[in-house]
């Protein structure tokens, strides 16, 4: 009876330590998921950042480009009034 005692004992063991080795893997796996979800986020946010640059920097060429046309054609006129 002993021994029986004894061998439900290991068993109950086992089975704990196997259950703690499966909780530490699925915590691992869920850490990298997590980790990786960051990531593709952070690349996102840095894509949408690089081209809301992009464009800010667009604009602002066509607004100088605009700005040279306007300030050439009111020189025109003025050459041609005088």
């Amino acid at each position: 009876e002993d021994a029986m005692w004894h061998n439900r004992l290991l068993e109950l063991v086992r089975k704990a330590e196997q259950r703690e080795e499966a909780d530490k893997t699925r915590e691992t796996e869920l850490r990298s998921e997590m980790l990786r979800t960051l990531q593709e986020q952070v690349k996102e946010l840095q894509e949408r950042k690089d081209e809301d640059e992009r464009l800010k920097q667009e604009e602002a060429r066509l607004m100088k480009e605009r700005f040279e046309l306007d300030l050439a054609e009111a020189r025109e006129k003025e050459q041609q009034r005088a």
